[in-house]
């Protein structure tokens, strides 16, 4: 609807990268999305982009998920870390859509970059190139 505008942790957007709706209850994104908000309501018209993710800390382990974790089909679970660190990468249709870490801060904040770079480079493309490739139409 024109002119309705949302932000928070209630929130439930289209992620570009997936096409699937996702929600992410986390204050700093939900920052984001206000910040997204408050443009559009002064008129740039402009789809929230921002990567999912969500950062906490439990007794000085610190524990990040980045990307949009729903609907998954494929984990692969980093090996050779060590003993007070883990990563987990989730995979869909061979591709890469989430990252959660322990203790592994720069993990997640180079798959943040990475989903972000595939993302303006996926809207770099005609429209027609982003809907033949979601139909898996080679080109």
């Amino acid at each position: 609807q024109v002119g309705i505008f949302a932000a928070g942790d209630a929130v439930r957007w289209p992620d570009p990268r997936t096409g699937a709706l996702t929600g992410c209850g986390h204050w700093s994104l939900a920052m984001r999305m206000g910040e997204a908000a408050a443009r559009n309501m002064l008129g740039a018209r402009a789809a929230f982009t921002a990567v999912p993710f969500f950062w906490s800390e439990h007794y000085d382990q610190r524990v990040n998920c980045t990307g949009n974790t729903e609907g998954w089909d494929r984990i692969e679970v980093v090996s050779g870390l060590p003993a007070d660190q883990w990563e987990q990468r989730y995979w869909r249709e061979d591709a890469l859509v989430a990252v959660a870490t322990m203790n592994r801060d720069r993990a997640n904040l180079e798959a943040e970059l990475d989903f972000e770079r595939r993302l303006a480079a996926s809207l770099a493309k005609p429209a027609w190139g982003r809907i033949a490739a979601a139909r898996g139409v080679s080109q």
